[in-house]
Formats: structure tokens, C-alpha cells, sequence
């Protein structure tokens, strides 16, 4: 499912309905699903607007279960490393500038700015597809040959994700039985796999 914006389509694959339906159906108390629909929107036009301010062209923007890519238009040559870097880091940043911003107004923000920031600080995880992971890849593909950058990329994924775990697993073990955290690393887990 998808639609266009004059050259630019938006796709929508049905993983990514599937991934929202599990998502909402956890969250019992439907407060913060504002918060939340709005720190992924900044989140992705913060992306969106790098690609711009760097001259990528995009063709299309797809949204499913591991992510949103953005995918460039055919014909055009590959943006340097630098500029692929700003467009990965422009997300989570455009996130933790929010957050800063909430916690400085006066009122009740406490809790968009703490969606902001939790949300910006996980797409910093250098691991498999969230920014941080495509980050790092961007970084060593830049100084290192493949395989090792490959290699050294899989390191950092587990080396991030063996922590979440345990601490996912702390958690189910809980009074709450919260399983959210440990269900995100197998999640995360299958995105590695899948790169």
C-alpha cells in the first residue's frame, strides 16, 4: 500500500501493520501512543530532511517491520560517507534536540520528552538496523575493507545487544513481568539476521 508526493512514494508493506498492532496491543493504557506516533514522525523527518540539506535524492520511503528506508533514486551516485552519516545521525538527533526542548518548557512534558530520549538514545545502538548499527557501518566501510568492517559491525551488535538482554531478562523475571525489552532483542536479533 502506498501513495506518491509528485516523484516521492510513500510504501507501507503489511509488516509494518503487523509490528503496529502488537505494539498497541501492549500498550494497555493508550497515553502515551501520542507521544510516541510523535517521536517516530520527528524521528523519520529528521532523516527525511537530511537527505535534502546533503542533495540525496530519494525516490521512495518504505515503511515495514525492520525500520524505514529510505531508498534513493536510480541513475544517481552514492552520497559520501560523511553525507550518509549525517543523514543516520539526523534522526535520533532531531529526537534528543526535542527532548531537551520539552524538559526546558514549563508543565507536564516529563513524559514526551522521556519518548524522545528513549527513543533517540536507542536508534544510537550500533546495532544491525537501527541508525546507530547503519552508522557504524557507514563509519567502517569507510576505513576498513568489507569483511572486516562486516565482521567488526556483528561485534558491536552483540556487544550492544548482550547487556539489553540480560537486562530484558531481569525484567520478565520482575514482579511486572514486563517481556517488552526482551522481545525488542529478539526483534533486534532477526534485523541482524536479516542484514
Amino acid at each position: 500500500m502506498g501513495f506518491r508526493f509528485g516523484d516521492f512514494t510513500v510504501f507501507f508493506d503489511f509488516s509494518f501493520f503487523a509490528m503496529l498492532g502488537v505494539f498497541l496491543s501492549l500498550e494497555h493504557s493508550g497515553q502515551n501512543i501520542g507521544h510516541i506516533f510523535f517521536a517516530l514522525l520527528i524521528h523519520e523527518l529528521g532523516h527525511l530532511a537530511a537527505t535534502f540539506i546533503v542533495h540525496i535524492p530519494m525516490d521512495r520511503m518504505c515503511f515495514s517491520c525492520f525500520g524505514i528506508e529510505l531508498v534513493r533514486k536510480q541513475g544517481f551516485s552514492s552520497a559520501g560517507w560523511k553525507q550518509e552519516a549525517f543523514v543516520y545521525l539526523a534522526g535520533p538527533m532531531m529526537n534528543l534536540c526535542c527532548a531537551s526542548g520539552f524538559l526546558c518548557l514549563p508543565g507536564k512534558f516529563e513524559t514526551a520528552a522521556a519518548v524522545h530520549l528513549v527513543l533517540g538514545l536507542f536508534q544510537l545502538l550500533p546495532v544491525g538496523a537501527l541508525d546507530g548499527g547503519c552508522l557504524a557501518d557507514v563509519v567502517l566501510g569507510r576505513f576498513l575493507e568489507p569483511g572486516k568492517a562486516e565482521f567488526l559491525g556483528m561485534v558491536l551488535s552483540i556487544a550492544a545487544l548482550i547487556p539489553l538482554a540480560i537486562a530484558g531478562w531481569m525484567l520478565m523475571r520482575g514482579e511486572q513481568r514486563n517481556f517488552t525489552l526482551l522481545l525488542c532483542c529478539a526483534f533486534l536479533m532477526l534485523s541482524i539476521w536479516k542484514k
